[in-house]
């Protein structure tokens, strides 16, 4: 690997990495911030409490090139915090420790910051990708300029985290990532700084790799669901602009993550909570209503046939999708 000229200035841009217990994954990581054209760069690895050597192999391999810290407390949301207070960047621009960017990524991004200089976030398009092979993508996300960022951000999280290049100024002014949250901090980030006004660009043609693992069990789907329900409920209570919720459609999004709740525990054979969560989407009323009460009729039949098998029994009957019919 040949390493990119360095500069004794202080570095303009500071990539955060943060990693637990994924050496077999992070060198790469490494390897791509290390390798970026941008010259005024500095890599720090924040270490999650890793027990699997992560950090001797890290030392050995990078030494100096990178500054490295290993955190007892496996908070992954204050580490990225910790990470932010150590950046002696103007730009933070964050690496997950499984992905893959392309050489230029980061050069591109400050391109966009001096032609745009009211902007505060850049961030790239997203594709996906299983094993070794980035190029072999499965799906691909892309937010183009002139859409509402704001109205998408209250649905889903259209800017990654990982390959996204932010002000180290604005993301100590929104007080960094919420610690306290469960999953989601991304999201909750970019739908903060968005509603108190500071710009965004996306860079369409740019990607982000994002490596997808078979390991995402039905516990994490759970997780991941309670999150997001508790980011828009805290977004409920300081976005005071009734109109900015009405047109952004936060119940209708609030109705939707209550059904997807409901149906992750009915998966997992929590009928009672599952069925809780499903009355909750059905009281909010949004354009998930239909979906809402087609899942809790359907939870009184799953102790007797599997909701797969049910699907598969709907997609014949309907010829397809039950979910897209579900919310036409």
């Amino acid at each position: 690997m040949t390493t990119p000229e360095r500069s004794d200035r202080q570095a303009s841009v500071s990539v955060i990495v943060r990693t637990f217990n994924r050496k077999g994954y992070v060198v790469e990581a490494i390897d791509c911030a290390l390798s970026q054209t941008y010259p005024l760069c500095e890599t720090i690895v924040i270490d999650v409490a890793s027990t699997d050597g992560t950090g001797e192999l890290l030392k050995t391999q990078f030494g100096d090139r990178i500054r490295y810290s290993y955190l007892e407390d496996p908070n992954h949301f204050k580490a990225v915090n910790y990470g932010i207070r150590l950046a002696q960047g103007k730009y933070i621009f964050f690496l997950d420790d499984d992905d893959w960017v392309a050489k230029d990524l980061v050069e591109h991004e400050i391109r966009a910051f001096k032609e745009h200089p009211e902007v505060s976030v850049v961030f790239p398009s997203v594709r996906w990708f299983r094993g070794k092979n980035p190029e072999a993508f499965i799906k691909e996300m892309v937010f183009r300029a002139g859409d509402d960022l704001l109205k998408t951000l209250l649905h889903y999280s259209c800017v990654p985290f990982s390959g996204t290049m932010v002000t180290k100024d604005c993301l100590e002014k929104i007080g960094g990532v919420d610690e306290n949250l469960i999953s989601c901090i991304d999201w909750d980030l970019w739908l903060r700084l968005a509603y108190s006004g500071f710009a965004f660009f996306p860079l369409s043609n740019e990607f982000i790799y994002s490596r997808v693992h078979d390991s995402n069990i039905q516990w994490q789907k759970v997780r991941m669901a309670r999150g997001c329900i508790r980011l828009l409920e805290k977004a409920e209570k300081y976005i005071t602009s009734e109109q900015v919720k009405r047109e952004g459609g936060l119940q209708k999004s609030l109705a939707r993550r209550h059904l997807m709740l409901g149906k992750s525990l009915l998966e997992n054979k929590e009928y009672q909570q599952g069925r809780k969560e499903i009355l909750k989407s059905i009281y909010l009323k949004g354009d998930a209503f239909k979906g809402a009460l087609f899942y809790f009729l359907l939870s009184f039949f799953l102790q007797k046939k599997s909701i797969d098998r049910l699907y598969d029994m709907l997609w014949r009957l309907i010829g397809r999708s039950p979910n897209r019919w579900i919310y036409d």
